[in-house]
């Protein structure tokens, strides 16, 4: 049970779970994205990925967005809300791990 003095509030501990299914869902449409893209049968709109079988459904946004083609790869509109990687302990963020 979290406790005020813990370092993760269960709050936060519920936000970086969203942020990782966000990932994740981001990285399995993009792998989709890109596997029609090699087979030279690109997309239009995200519901073609259902239409056409390659995804059974589109997953559900994590933080109530929504997930858009933007420049050719699938984004949320949350991107904010991904986790940033850290290159050391005390290094600032450079760059989201996704955008």
């Amino acid at each position: 049970m979290a406790r005020a003095e813990d370092k993760w509030t269960k709050e936060d501990l519920e936000e970086r779970i969203k942020a990782l299914f966000l990932q994740q869902a981001l990285e399995h449409l993009n792998h989709a994205l890109e596997m029609r893209r090699q087979e030279g049968r690109p997309v239009a709109r995200l519901p073609d990925l259902v239409g056409s079988g390659d995804l059974l459904q589109l997953p559900e946004e994590p933080f109530g967005g929504h997930f858009m083609l933007s420049g050719g790869r699938v984004v949320s509109t949350d991107n904010g809300k991904l986790l940033h990687v850290f290159i050391g302990p005390h290094s600032p963020p450079t760059e989201p791990y996704l955008d």
